[in-house]
């Protein structure tokens, strides 16, 4: 799985994005502070095939992210608009 550290860390976790969450992030217009900002305040939270899901209203509009916690990383799989 290639992945990327972003220097960020929420809660003791670093903050980890696969290649595909990349790909689909650039591909939806999605930046990394929105990923943050739904990491850190989101507004809805959930588990979903084994995976943590967050929603977080930004901009009117909402912002899903899909990741899996191990004991250091949150390794983000992706991230996507839900359009109101």
């Amino acid at each position: 799985m290639d992945v990327i550290l972003v220097n960020f860390k929420w809660k003791k976790y670093n903050v980890v994005f696969t290649k595909h969450a990349l790909e689909r992030m650039k591909s939806r217009g999605i930046t990394f502070y929105d990923v943050k900002n739904s990491i850190e305040n989101f507004d809805k939270h959930y588990k979903s095939y084994w995976k943590d899901v967050v929603e977080k209203e930004i901009d009117f509009n909402i912002i899903r992210t899909v990741f899996s916690i191990n004991s250091d990383n949150i390794i983000l799989i992706t991230s996507m608009f839900l359009w109101k």
